[in-house]
């Protein structure tokens, strides 16, 4: 149901009326024209008005009620204000885990190197195991080729041995392929880690990226 805007205006001052006090005057403005009572009338609820003594002197001036787009507009700035809360608690709290790995962003550059050299060593270790792989496929394959060059079928054995091979380079090749993708996504969390102990060097833990002045970081990371 559509309630009058009157009424809703009613409902609405509810709030923002004081409480009316003996001896005090209530002045309004309707239409241009200034009105004084003694008491509040409810079609005045809605308006703003000040208050006087009985000496006729201002004791306080009551805002007019908000209107509907001004309640509206309330609860969007409350809203945006309990979830911009919200993302600085959490930033806060992945700031402080940061903060207990790492003191300075020299501090993640090192571990990433650290990380990378790994990562390298590993992906080297494989190819090694799939070069040395090889030699043992091309014997396999040659006593495969030899008895098919005579028409004979080729020994359980040795075509087993060939597919043996074959899977365990397939799998360091799948390893390597998953290093690889490894590497590209340290390469980016140390990337971000690094830049926010860069913030975090002048700013508080919590700080939104949209509440940096990241001239001012340049700054004070050049001068370390």
């Amino acid at each position: 149901m559509k309630y009058p805007r009157s009424l809703a205006l009613l409902v609405l001052s509810a709030l923002w009326v004081l409480p009316v006090e003996a001896g005090n005057l209530y002045r309004f403005k309707v239409d241009g024209r200034v009105i004084m009572k003694d008491h509040i009338p409810v079609e005045y609820t809605g308006m703003g008005y000040d208050v006087l003594n009985s000496q006729g002197m201002l004791v306080d001036t009551i805002p007019p009620a908000p209107t509907p787009e001004e309640l509206a507009e309330i609860k969007a700035k409350e809203s945006f204000e309990a979830a911009r809360k919200t993302r600085m608690e959490q930033q806060k709290a992945e700031d402080l885990k940061l903060l207990r790995l790492y003191e300075r962003p020299s501090d993640v550059e090192r571990s990433r190197k650290r990380k990378t050299e790994e990562i390298n060593t590993y992906i080297t270790l494989l190819r090694r195991r799939i070069d040395s792989l090889d030699e043992k496929l091309q014997e396999a394959q040659q006593t495969a080729d030899r008895f098919k060059k005579d028409n004979q079928a080729v020994p359980e054995d040795v075509q087993g041995e060939i597919d043996e091979v074959l899977a365990a380079q397939d799998e360091f090749r799948r390893d390597i392929r998953d290093r690889q993708s490894e590497f590209g996504r340290i390469t980016r969390d140390y990337a971000e880690q690094y830049e926010r102990l860069r913030i975090l060097q002048v700013y508080q833990p919590g700080t939104l990226y949209e509440d940096v002045d990241f001239d001012r970081v340049d700054r004070a990371n050049n001068m370390q």
